[in-house]
């Protein structure tokens, strides 16, 4: 928000950028309005993107579900924060008069027009979509086929009509997040498929024929669910291919790997699972669509956690997946448009909640930002405060300065950096720390480009939980936090078992089956975390962001529960001695697209794993920028590989402290040449239909593969695999229909499939 007392030089500076974006957006307007836009221009002068939620989109009024009125300074404070597009949602259900006609509040269009109306005068790109309605009505439409179809038409006929002879920097969206099945299913049913491919070609009949600009308005269609996986991807191609118009625009959603984004199954850090989701989930989409010259918007990304809290995430780990995504997304044109239902920038003061997030997201658009691997050093109570070192990750840039409020440190003197290390010095930190429980002091690291990045110095003490007696209903623990804060955890039964929700792993899900309580000292656990328990004990440990690991034991007898802690479990003092290089490396091609690593195991007692790195160079130096994967066991398989290429691999150990061994001596392999070799193994004949949850490796080989070239309806699909390899080519995580992939000269297709996880999952349908 621009306030009162800013110079009049500076506002009027203001006025003129603000002129200059409108001209250049009304000379893209015109030239779409004749016909011949450049998809892939408009949506990238779309970048970035906001959504307006929990407003037009509320099942209720526009104020139903918190939010105020939206005004014109509101959509002016958006332009203001560098936003080029903003995406209205709306659910038109409870605005919809009866059938036949299926009248749309008059009066309801006439103040959504006035807020697109402010939007467009802001300079902003406009999209306008069907929300809810798709979780309300449209699902629906397998019972209910004709009624459903005609209300849907009926509204954006009218729609069509209002709104056709506005400019082409408003597009129509035409449906959000489509579905036709209640519930989760791991499988995809092709009706589905079907109904979304005839509800996108009638919206598209529709607005093409009503005349005006809406023979050229872009027009933006959704995957099923609006998932950016497959089969979903090419179906939604498949209906873009036949209606052939440049004026289409794909959109899907992305809220991130689902254990980080929910914080669950213990993933509490942007680590290089997560990345690599978000990186397989971009280069798919930009793969499918924008390789064949359709544009793609991102129409919502964000995080599943922040539905119950900011807090579901650690702060730095949110700032690191925003960093990436913005960074991954904008590198290959694809545009991203914030989901803010009013937690991010407030309706109320034009402030956002988080200054923080915004800057690393918008910066994150121009350049890459920096950040160490932690945003906190937590220093214990009544030890002695030593040197702390932390991995910095420049992403290109330079470290300038350092500041602890308005004090600029002394390089070298309060703190030093070589290479990737920034190392902290005792006699700062001790001078920091004031003997007050929680944050002491905030150091702010100032880089050549990009966002600032903060470092919380927290003082803290191992946290007590104490005797507590409760309900079902919610039981709450009596918690001194003594400074630290809750990761995440783990629940167990003492007779052995996974205990409440999502019961395939002991990490539980933070802020459904359980949130802190720092206001109040305590720990809750929730009724849905008891709805899905038996009577019996059960054993809780409480991850701390400290390292501090706390047992308690609770005790459930029909809606009674009762609990008491156990002893502490604390970590070893702190280890500067890094482990033993790994050592007897071995790298052999077993395919065109992997190889087979393995080393001799290390024998440190606090080792927590080895760090795989590639290059294509003989004698390279491990780093970022050639890892490849941290492991726990002293062979990995790396797969997606280029056929008949030369790969040097290293491996490094690493202690429970974090410290990094030596890399080992150098190992190579050349993948094969082509296809058609399987790896070495006994495999074992399956019968398909095939499912199969669970960690380990397999060998499986089956006759029955579809071989129809146009049966899509048999096919493999797979999530959170190591290794897929099907005839030696590597299918990992993703969907392929079975006469995709040719069988071996004996007619067989063998099947290595390799997983680390109890929700590892292949299927062959």
């Amino acid at each position: 928000m621009i306030k009162g007392n800013i110079k009049n030089k500076f506002v009027l500076w203001l006025i003129i950028l603000v002129m200059i974006g409108n001209v250049v957006i009304s000379t893209m307007s015109v030239n779409a309005a004749e016909g011949t836009p450049d998809m892939q221009a408009y949506v990238e002068a779309m970048q970035p993107g906001w959504n307006l939620g929990n407003t037009f989109d509320a099942t209720g009024d526009e104020t139903s579900w918190g939010n105020p009125i939206t005004t014109k300074e509101l959509i002016n404070a958006v332009a203001a924060q560098g936003f080029k597009s903003i995406r209205i949602p709306v659910t038109w259900d409870q605005r919809i008069g009866s059938a036949p006609e299926y009248t749309i509040n008059p009066e309801f269009l006439t103040r959504l027009k006035e807020v697109i109306d402010w939007s467009l005068d802001a300079g902003l790109y406009v999209m306008l979509d069907m929300h809810h309605d798709s979780w309300l009505w449209v699902i629906n439409m397998k019972s209910q086929h004709d009624e459903v179809l005609a209300r849907y038409n009926a509204v954006w006929r009218q729609i069509s009509e209002y709104f056709k002879n506005y400019p082409n920097t408003l597009m129509f969206e035409s449906i959000n997040e489509p579905s036709f099945t209640q519930g989760w299913s791991s499988t995809v049913d092709p009706t589905d498929l079907a109904l979304l491919d005839e509800l996108n070609t009638s919206f598209y009949n529709i607005v093409r024929n009503s005349g005006g600009n809406n023979t050229t308005r872009p027009l933006v269609l959704p995957t099923l669910g609006c998932s950016p996986t497959e089969p979903q991807i090419s179906n939604l191609i498949g209906t873009i291919s036949k209606l052939n118009d440049k004026n289409i625009i794909a959109t899907v959603h992305y809220y991130g790997y689902w254990p980080f984004s929910a914080n669950v199954a213990g993933t509490t850090t942007f680590d290089e699972t997560t990345k690599k989701d978000l990186e397989d989930t971009i280069d798919r989409v930009y793969n499918a669509f924008m390789n064949q010259g359709i544009p793609v918007i991102i129409g919502e990304y964000g995080l599943l956690g922040f539905d119950k809290s900011l807090d579901t995430i650690e702060h730095g780990e949110v700032l690191k997946y925003f960093e990436y995504l913005t960074y991954y997304a904008n590198a290959k044109d694809i545009t991203l448009m914030l989901w803010d239902n009013g937690q991010h920038f407030n309706r109320f003061s034009f402030a956002w909640s988080d200054p923080d997030l915004y800057n690393v997201i918008i910066a994150g658009f121009k350049e890459r930002s920096s950040y160490t691997e932690r945003d906190f050093i937590y220093l214990k109570k009544g030890l002695p405060i030593q040197d702390v070192n932390t991995k910095i990750y420049l992403n290109g840039n330079s470290l300038l300065y350092i500041k602890n409020g308005d004090e600029i440190l002394s390089d070298g003197v309060d703190y030093s950096i070589t290479q990737d290390t920034l190392t902290f010095k005792s006699s700062l930190l001790q001078r920091l720390v004031t003997g007050q429980y929680g944050v002491n002091s905030i150091l702010t690291c100032h880089f050549s480009r990009g966002a600032d990045w903060k470092i919380k110095i927290i003082y803290y003490d191992i946290p007590v939980l104490k005797e507590s007696a409760g309900t079902t209903s919610g039981f709450f623990i009596p918690t001194d936090f003594n400074g630290d804060s809750l990761a995440t955890m783990e629940a167990t039964y003492t007779s052995g078992g996974n205990a409440g929700p999502q019961d395939w792993t002991p990490f539980k899900e933070f802020g459904y089956a359980f949130t802190p309580l720092y206001d109040s000292n305590q720990i809750k656990l929730t009724k849905e975390f008891f709805d899905e328990t038996r009577d019996g004990e059960i054993l809780l440990k409480m991850h701390f962001w400290s390292g501090n690991v706390i047992e308690y034991i609770i005790q459930k007898a029909g809606t009674t529960v009762t609990g008491h802690p156990l002893t502490p479990v604390t970590p070893p003092p702190s280890d500067t001695i890094p482990p033993a290089a790994p050592t007897g490396l071995t790298a052999t091609a077993v395919s065109s697209s992997s190889i087979n690593l393995d080393w001799a195991d290390n024998t440190d007692s606090d080792l927590a794993g080895y760090k795989v790195y590639r290059s294509t160079v003989s004698g390279f130096t491990p780093g970022s920028v050639n890892f490849v994967k941290q492991v726990t066991t002293s062979a990995y398989t790396d797969t997606g590989l280029a056929a008949d290429t030369t790969y040097y691999y290293k491996v490094t150990a690493v202690d429970t402290s974090g410290n990094e061994s030596q890399p080992s001596v150098q190992a190579s392999a050349k993948t094969q040449q082509g296809g058609g070799t399987t790896p070495p193994g006994e495999y074992t004949e399956i019968t398909l239909p095939f499912t199969h949850d669970g960690a380990g490796e397999y060998y499986w080989k089956t006759d029955d593969f579809s071989t129809a070239p146009n049966d899509w309806s048999r096919y493999i699909n797979s999530w959170n695999l190591d290794l897929l390899e099907i005839n030696g080519k590597d299918y990992t995580n993703v969907w392929v229909a079975q006469h995709q992939i040719a069988p071996s000269s004996d007619g067989y297709w063998y099947i290595h499939c390799k997983g680390s996880f109890p929700y590892s999952h292949v299927e062959i349908k």
